[in-house]
Formats: structure tokens, C-alpha cells, sequence
């Protein structure tokens, strides 16, 4: 559940990029059928031409750099999404992946209590000088 919430929202970088979001869909399919894949002969059966269909090309564009950065947040999302599912009976740990799923979407109260923290220290510290400006004159 929340792993689909969060790939849903990373979309590729470029808006062309879908071509080749393809491609590497197709090439983590193949991977996890116990394939070998041929990236230029993929690229051709997802419409490249012959010509341009390079794979070194393909695999340096920022969009593939992006989808490898998200499939490695999908792999951490998912670990911790099946940790965290009910049907796991070992509370400890559903709750120790919770907690490090939320730190891993800055949503653990103890950063943000730190953040509060110190605003009020800043608050304080600017009332403080204006105060001592208002007695100055």
C-alpha cells in the first residue's frame, strides 16, 4: 500500500522519457525472469530505429538514472511494507520498521521535535533583540 503510493508519484524526469521508461520496465522484467536482456534489442521492439539503438545511450540519460535511483527506493519501500503488514506477528519488529520507514519519509517526531526546537530557540533569540531595541530608545 504505501509502496504503490510512492512509486505512483516518481514519473520520469523528462517528458519524453516514456520510451524510456519502457525499455527499462522490459529490462527489470527480463532480470527478474532469469533472463539476460539484450537492452538494443529491446529498444528496437519498443519503437527505437535501428540506427539508434544504442544501449550505452539509453542507460545514460537522466530518465534511467532516475528509474534505477526509484527502483532502489521501491526494494527499501517494500521491504519495510511487508514488515509492516498485518499479517506479520511479531510486534517488535513491525514496529521497529514502521519507526524506520518513517524516518526514511522524514515523518519520525524526533526530527521534527528537533526542528521545533530550535525555531523556538530563533523566536525567542529575535524577540529578544527586539525588545532590547525598543528599550534602547
Amino acid at each position: 500500500m504505501v509502496v504503490s503510493r510512492e512509486i505512483s508519484k516518481l514519473k520520469p524526469i523528462r517528458k519524453n522519457g516514456g520510451r524510456v521508461k519502457e525499455v527499462f520496465d522490459e529490462t527489470v522484467k527480463q532480470i527478474a525472469d532469469g533472463k539476460k536482456p539484450v537492452i538494443s534489442r529491446i529498444m528496437v521492439e519498443k519503437g527505437y530505429s535501428q540506427s539508434s539503438a544504442n544501449c550505452v545511450k539509453v542507460t545514460q540519460t537522466a530518465t534511467w538514472k532516475q528509474l534505477i535511483n526509484n527502483q532502489d527506493k521501491y526494494r527499501i519501500f517494500k521491504v519495510f511494507d511487508d514488515l509492516i503488514d498485518e499479517s506479520n506477528e511479531d510486534k517488535r519488529t513491525r514496529l521497529s520498521a514502521a519507526i524506520e520507514l518513517c524516518k526514511l519519509h522524514d515523518l519520525y517526531p524526533g526530527k521534527k521535535l528537533k526542528i521545533e526546537s530550535q525555531q523556538e530557540k530563533n523566536n525567542q533569540f529575535i524577540e529578544y533583540e527586539e525588545v532590547d531595541e525598543a528599550e534602547v530608545e
